[in-house]
Order: C-alpha cells, then structure tokens, then sequence
C-alpha cells in the first residue's frame, strides 16, 4: 500500500522538506491532503443528483471520506476522536490497515 511505502521512505530518508504555506501539517498528513486533493470538486447539489442517477460511479465526495474514515492510519494522524465522522467505529478493513 502506498501509505506503508510513504512511512518507509520517511524513515530510511528522514522527513521531506515543506514549503512554508504548509508548514502547519505533519508529512503524513500532507499525505493524505494530497490524496483527497485529487478528487476535490465543487458540484451544485442538482448536478451530483444527475451524477449518482446517471453512473454508477461513486461521487468523489464519498471516494475520500468513506475510504480515508476506514483507515486506522488517517485516524491516528490527524487525531480523530472515537465515533467522530472521520473515526468510524466499525471500520471495513481490506488486509492489513497500517
């Protein structure tokens, strides 16, 4: 998995520089900012009712927020508190999660 990856590059070659606007932000949480940048977007509530109608794929909305609140990982870096949003208690897990 590509988080794993991310950790064993930190650890073997030491945290990567940050530029100053994102100075306030751990690597592993850059990490996953990055991740959910990918699918960012701005969609009118009439059109992501035309998008989950018409294709069965899943809005980019849920992609991040469902997959990232099953991840022990993203929990523990940004802190998430039990039963909060991104903390789901009852997580879906594929293999191993750390």
């Amino acid at each position: 998995e590509s988080f794993r990856a991310f950790q064993t590059y930190v650890k073997t070659y030491g945290e990567p520089q940050r530029l100053p606007y994102v100075s306030q932000y751990t690597p592993q949480q850059l990490y996953f900012l990055s991740y959910a940048s990918m699918w960012c977007n701005n969609i009118r509530p009439e059109e992501l009712r035309k998008q989950i109608e018409m294709y069965s794929t899943t809005p980019y909305k849920y992609r991040v927020n469902i997959a990232l609140s099953n991840f022990q990982s993203f929990s523990d870096v940004f802190k998430c508190g039990p039963h909060s949003p991104m903390n789901m208690t009852d997580k879906c897990v594929f293999g191993d999660s750390n």
